[in-house]
């Protein structure tokens, strides 16, 4: 993954003879969810899934569903350059013989925006939380002698009698 800022990462795809801008921030998958009532990355895994064993067997017999989570992708990755485009503006743009050029596209844009995993350094360190038996109250101050809770601190800092 180059280091390409998150917030600029994009990819050009081609589209009915045209170059478009695919990107997937934070915008590309409130809308995907909101408009869909779905997940992006889990449509993106079914749309992989789904050729894959297209590929393996021949069998072109889902080419509508694949069609479908193609243009859904691809819309979600236009949505923020493109914010009027519509679904069914997309479906319209590609066909068959797009995929081979759409498809890595839509791959290599994901990954541009997705948290790495191999291992690269973190822009900050790693935050170390530590158990506590304060993390529920009980030790969170200094008892009384009496064990009531009538005493507290003033703002000066001196105890005052309630």
């Amino acid at each position: 993954m180059d280091r390409e800022n998150i917030l600029t990462a994009s990819v050009p795809v081609m589209l009915d003879g045209r170059e478009y801008t695919l990107r997937y921030r934070a915008y590309a998958f409130i809308r995907y969810a909101e408009e869909l009532g779905r997940e992006l990355f889990v449509d993106l895994k079914e749309a992989h899934d789904l050729f894959e064993g297209m590929q393996r067997s021949g069998d072109g017999a889902r080419f509508g569903a694949a069609f479908g989570k193609v243009r859904d992708l691809i819309w979600a990755g236009l949505v923020d350059a493109q914010p009027s485009m519509t679904r069914d503006q997309v479906a319209r743009m590609f066909g068959p013989t797009d995929l081979a050029g759409i498809l890595p596209a839509v791959m290599h844009a994901f990954s541009k925006t997705s948290p790495t995993s191999d291992g690269a350094a973190r822009p900050t360190a790693a935050v170390e939380v530590q158990a506590s038996p304060r993390l529920n109250g009980h030790a969170s101050g200094q008892a009384t002698e009496s064990g009531s809770a009538s005493e507290s601190m003033s703002s000066a800092g001196s105890p005052s009698q309630s």
